[in-house]
């Protein structure tokens, strides 16, 4: 039988981020996946909105990390992996493409490697999931 955080961690999250891992990164899609997810572990645990506990209390007792972290270290784990790539694979031409033309009127859009610059990548601790103090 599941344990309470193996349920969000091994069920639930996956699907949760499925999208959020592949889109670009607004702080809409972030509220809305925070919450979502607070959602489900006030659920598992028991608790509401009217028990007033904190989301890091919460957190801390199902064992598992902000899910926004979480998204945004896989994010990067993906970038690293394509960049071990050899310079012929499909999914490192369309990651380091220059579209050609014109650009459209208006605002450009949010794209996903705006998110994920070589900063971040180079200054992301995999295993913790923290920037270190530089």
């Amino acid at each position: 039988m599941f344990e309470q955080h193996d349920l969000e961690e091994q069920i639930i999250r996956p699907i949760m981020t499925h999208t959020a891992e592949s889109k670009p990164d607004t702080s809409r899609t972030r509220q809305l996946l925070e919450t979502t997810e607070m959602r489900v572990l006030r659920r598992i645990t028991g608790k509401t909105l009217r028990d007033r506990e904190r989301s890091e209390n919460i957190r801390r007792e199902c064992k598992t990390e902000n899910i926004n972290e979480w998204v945004r270290g896989r994010k990067v784990e993906w970038n690293r992996h394509i960049g071990r790539m050899t310079e012929d694979r499909l999914v490192r031409i369309a990651r380091d493409k220059s579209p050609s033309g014109r650009r459209s009127v208006g605002r450009p859009r949010k794209r996903w490697s705006d998110a994920s610059t070589w900063d971040e990548v180079n200054s992301f601790d995999g295993r913790t999931g923290l920037r270190p103090n530089l």
